[in-house]
């Protein structure tokens, strides 16, 4: 039987989707069945996963979005987990029988635009360069707080800039001891002027390990902190803390000596003179 025959058979199908997520130089490559799967000498690994109906922009077009579901522990649900916004997640699926060689449908081109976890899954969202294009993108608002991400290219703030290693004394769920963090802090709270706020230096920040993974810092009291979420770490195990922002003007200025990239407007009127009486 050819590939066209088996896709209009009513029983004589055996249909295999074939996922390969690039993150980097790094490639994973899945089979929606099993057994795993070969194609041009790539290995398609068989594993539990999930689609969604593909959301077409017309009656003939290509799929413009589809949603996948994979364990949240899987490889590639790590990756956006860790670091979705920095280095794009993209997915070529192709779909084929099992026992034809004689075609593969084209290969769709997908990025990963959102993850969502749940109990023990991972639904990722994927949308093609088309339905990119249609999407509403957030505009650039005046407010008082800074509104760019932090070390981004917008921002300036260098990451390696403030940054620093401690080793792992304790860990209790997403509370971990950090040698020598209180004495880091004191530090900090001495480049504010008394009586100006400041939060903790590490909150808003994050805790990178060795091997790469990223978890954000919730809140920081003496030498702990507490995580956003669990990872594996050990005691006696070396992390790497970059510096938060709560986003205000004193932090980028006393901090991060970053005040001439500051996206807020810390003395922009506290009422709005175009609605309502305006000003008074």
């Amino acid at each position: 039987m050819t590939t066209e025959s088996r896709e209009l058979s009513q029983w004589s199908g055996s249909p295999v989707e074939l996922y390969e997520f690039t993150n980097g130089a790094t490639v994973v490559r899945l089979a929606s069945s099993e057994p795993s799967y070969v194609l041009d000498g790539n290995t398609y690994t068989a594993t539990v996963m999930q689609r969604s109906a593909p959301k077409a922009g017309g009656p003939d077009a290509a799929p413009t979005q589809i949603d996948v579901t994979l364990p949240r522990d899987h490889a590639v649900a790590v990756w956006v987990r860790d670091d979705l916004t920095t280095t794009p997640v993209t997915c070529t699926i192709r779909r084929t029988h099992r026992g034809e060689s004689d075609s593969v449908s084209p290969a769709y081109k997908f990025r990963v635009i959102d993850a969502q976890f749940a109990g023990p899954t991972c639904v990722l969202t994927l949308a093609s360069l088309r339905e990119d294009f249609q999407r509403n993108l957030p505009l650039y608002v005046t407010q008082l707080t800074c509104p760019l991400p932090l070390y981004g290219t917008l921002c300036q703030a260098v990451a390696t800039d403030h940054d620093a290693n401690y080793t792992v004394s304790a860990i209790d769920g997403v509370t971990v001891t950090l040698t020598g963090l209180s004495t880091a802090d004191a530090i900090d709270a001495a480049l504010f002027p008394e009586g100006v706020p400041r939060t903790p230096l590490y909150v808003g920040g994050w805790l990178q390990t060795a091997a790469g993974v990223k978890v954000g810092i919730k809140a920081q009291d003496g030498d702990d902190v507490t995580l956003s979420r669990p990872i594996t770490l050990s005691v006696s195990e070396v992390v790497t803390l970059f510096a938060g922002c709560d986003k205000t003007v004193t932090t980028c200025h006393f901090r991060f000596t970053n005040t001439p990239h500051y996206g807020g407007e810390p003395v922009m009127p506290a009422r709005n003179p175009f609605v309502g009486s305006g000003f008074e």
